[in-house]
């Protein structure tokens, strides 16, 4: 048994909101509006339903999309931070399962920082869906390693923050498994942006159970 301490950087993404509600169901109806359209279309619930139509890494980069979005379509959003706080973990547990969490958690940030791109790759004039699709089964395949060595380390019942990681990671795995190289660019961009945004949304979940375990 070892006893282990680190710390969980800070994330921050920037989001474009299309519009916040008090009912689910008034954000949905906007969501799927905005799906056909190509954006995410993601319901986010925090105090509010938040449609949001894709996020980004850099404040400039989503600043000048939603500008873009103005001026090209007409269609006003507003700039809303998604914040994760940097936190201390401490962990008591068998070496190999604190390295394979640790690894867990870099793979769940590289993940997202990953389809994050691929979203802007996507939403380029010379974005290829094939050459995109190559490299998120690339993806998958480096995903379904770490998940199955969580896996294997943690058996049920499990750590509350592996449970969470795995649920990303099969996640992840589902949203693979229905990839279509002849999808439509539209369609395809708009799947990738919500999985994008669901996977920092599964990985918020994770940081809040830390707290309690």
């Amino acid at each position: 048994m070892d006893a282990c301490e680190w710390t969980l950087p800070e994330q921050n993404w920037y989001a474009l909101q299309l519009g916040a509600f008090d009912s689910e169901a008034s954000a949905q109806t906007l969501a799927q509006q905005f799906r056909l359209r190509g954006a995410a279309g993601y319901v986010w619930l925090a105090d509010r339903y938040r449609v949001l139509a894709a996020v980004y890494a850099d404040e400039e980069d989503a600043r000048a999309v939603r500008d873009q979005i103005r001026e090209q379509h007409g269609v006003d959003s507003y700039l809303y931070p998604i914040r994760l706080p940097g936190t201390g973990v401490s962990m008591q547990g068998m070496r190999g399962q604190i390295e394979i969490l640790k690894a867990g958690f870099l793979h769940a940030a590289d993940l997202i920082a990953q389809l994050q791109q691929y979203s802007l790759q996507a939403d380029r004039p010379d974005g290829s869906v094939q050459q995109i699709t190559e490299g998120l089964k690339v993806l998958h395949d480096q995903t379904a390693l770490v998940a199955l060595r969580l896996e294997q380390r943690f058996p049920e019942p499990r750590n509350p923050c592996a449970s969470g990681l795995l649920t990303l990671f099969d996640s992840f795995a589902g949203y693979c498994s229905q990839l279509d190289a002849q999808m439509p660019t539209v369609g395809f961009g708009a799947q990738l942006k919500y999985q994008t945004i669901l996977s920092i949304d599964l990985l918020r979940q994770v940081y809040d159970t830390l707290g309690n375990t």
